[in-house]
């Protein structure tokens, strides 16, 4: 009796602390993430990244189509075959695919991909929707995580609204590669580590390691995930009394024989990376790309504001500056101020084991790749802005607890305010997520951003013929081109041979090399007609 009074007494205080209209602005932002992860999926461009995603479920490599399609005028059906499901390349094939030609990346999203094309079709909605399935599990995993971290219940509430709109996770939940699924993995693998510490039973070890398994074989860069939980472990045992070796070893078994057992199961694919390392370091050679510092600064601001704001105000690729732009910038500044206000709040209130578990995610991960490209150059923490999962959770953890905390707390103005300001972030997330949801593209896709635009311009022409080097975003495109177009995908620049009867020749984003090729033949002039630098038209000299 005393047990179930105890029960309804809570159950009084809980309905006092969160109002029927809480429940509800929480259900209805909730429901906003969901719609707008599923919404237009397939409006936006089908970007270069995403067409090799297709061309690993086809089961075909790079070479072959090049082989295949190379140096002869082609239909675009005949490229788009190689975005689809081949009956006759399975799982199998889509795994050899990927690890010849990117074996960079772990294979666990990929042949997951292959299945689900091979279940529910190969459409780019088809292929999409499998991120944006993995994104709505994000949910249970970012609660689980919040659970364990904090005491209070409503940080994973805030928590869970901030996500929900985010328009980073959003945008990554309809994109046909892994990161949504990474974010899973990460989340998961955090909150079984944390159950698993908590209760000490074998089986939550055993979760854990199995979390560890699946998250190598999602991103190589859930190594970075795994020294962040190395160092939380390590700091946990920091603590007064200091460090003592036999009691310390003892805390770390569990933790470290979980974690190579999770990293036994990877050792087929380190082989395969060893094996490749030559292409996985060719393909990932722009991540070195030298950029000056002030750059990469801009490139991080950019970044960590993006989780909040996003209103594809990029300015690589802004038309035009006006009022628009310049307010976009200077709220993406504030959102940087609250995130770091946040951390120092999340650093002075909480207890250590939460601190120092979030701030572990956010400083490993984005240290791991800012740190080389501070000291060796590189763009691997600014123009891979995807890489950045870890820290962008860390912070969007940091940035509830912080407006969590001080929505409770303090005279009715301060909680006034502090309910605005969580409010401009939820409402930020949404105007973000509703002007991206009816764009054609977005700055996530830079190579293939122009795309839709440079489609409109062919498929206009009466009978076009479109001049390309292999492979270079041709894919992408082909996915946008009526079937009346007509290529020819260039690999041998001495054999190219263009029939009569076109009312138009583009080339499109020719090489130095097929530029010089085509001005110097006397028959045609070459020029650009498009502000973007994309497409050039061949014509007849007079």
């Amino acid at each position: 009796m005393a047990f179930m009074n105890h029960a309804i007494d809570q159950s009084r205080r809980n309905k006092r602390r969160y109002p029927t209209y809480s429940w509800l602005l929480i259900g209805g932002v909730l429901t906003a993430g969901l719609f707008f992860r599923f919404y237009n999926l397939k409006k936006k461009v089908y970007w270069y990244d995403e067409t090799f995603t297709s061309l690993h479920i086809s089961g075909y490599m790079p070479t072959e189509v090049k082989q295949i399609i190379g140096d002869r005028e082609i239909g675009v059906d005949e490229l788009r075959r190689f975005q689809r499901v081949n009956p006759d390349r399975g799982l199998l094939s889509t795994v050899t695919a990927l690890s010849v030609h990117d074996p960079q990346h772990s294979p666990l999203y990929y042949g997951l991909a292959r299945l689900w094309a091979g279940l529910f079709g190969d459409s780019v909605w088809v292929i999409r929707s499998l991120s944006a399935f993995a994104g709505l599990l994000v949910f249970p995993c970012l609660y689980w995580l919040c659970r364990e971290l904090f005491e209070m219940p409503r940080v994973a509430w805030v928590a869970l609204t901030i996500v929900a709109v985010s328009p980073f996770h959003v945008l990554y939940a309809q994109e046909a590669r892994q990161y949504s699924l990474w974010t899973v993995t990460i989340l998961l693998s955090s909150a079984a580590l944390l159950w698993a510490l908590r209760l000490q039973t074998k089986r939550r070890w055993v979760l854990y390691a199995a979390a560890v398994a699946i998250g190598v074989y999602t991103h190589m860069l859930f190594g970075l995930v795994m020294v962040a939980h190395g160092v939380y472990m390590i700091g946990r045992q920091l603590a007064p009394p200091g460090w003592n070796l036999r009691p310390s070893a003892k805390a770390l078994a569990p933790y470290i024989t979980a974690t190579l057992a999770g990293l036994v199961t990877f050792t087929p694919w380190v082989y395969i990376i060893v094996s490749n390392f030559l292409t996985a370091s060719r393909l990932m050679s722009w991540s070195s790309q030298k950029v000056n510092l002030f750059h990469l600064f801009g490139m991080w601001g950019f970044n960590f504001s993006a989780i909040f704001l996003d209103t594809d105000h990029s300015l690589k690729f802004v038309d035009q500056y006006d009022f628009s732009v310049f307010l976009s910038y200077a709220i993406r500044v504030l959102m940087l101020i609250m995130a770091l206000y946040s951390i120092y709040f999340l650093y002075s209130k909480a207890p250590k084991r939460t601190y120092l578990f979030v701030l572990s995610m956010i400083v490993v991960s984005f240290l791991g790749l800012a740190l080389p490209d501070l000291l060796l150059g590189g763009m691997r923490s600014g123009g891979g802005n995807r890489y950045l999962v870890p820290s962008y959770l860390g912070i969007q953890l940091t940035v509830a607890y912080l407006l969590s905390t001080k929505m409770h707390c303090g005279h009715l103005a301060r909680r006034s305010i502090w309910q605005a300001i969580t409010a401009l972030v939820i409402v930020c997330g949404i105007v973000s997520c509703t002007i991206s949801s009816q764009a054609e593209t977005w700055w996530t896709k830079p190579i293939s951003y122009y795309n839709p635009r440079v489609a409109r311009i062919i498929n206009q022409a009466h009978h076009p013929l479109v001049v390309m080097v292999a492979m270079d975003d041709l894919l992408s495109l082909s996915h946008l081109l009526d079937p009346k177009v007509r290529i020819w995908v260039v690999t041998n620049y001495d054999m190219i041979q263009i029939s009569e009867g076109f009312s138009d020749v583009f080339v499109f984003k020719p090489s130095p090399l097929l530029r010089k090729k085509l001005e110097a033949n006397d028959k045609f002039t070459i020029k650009e007609i498009d502000p973007w630098g994309k497409l050039w038209r061949l014509a007849e000299r007079h």
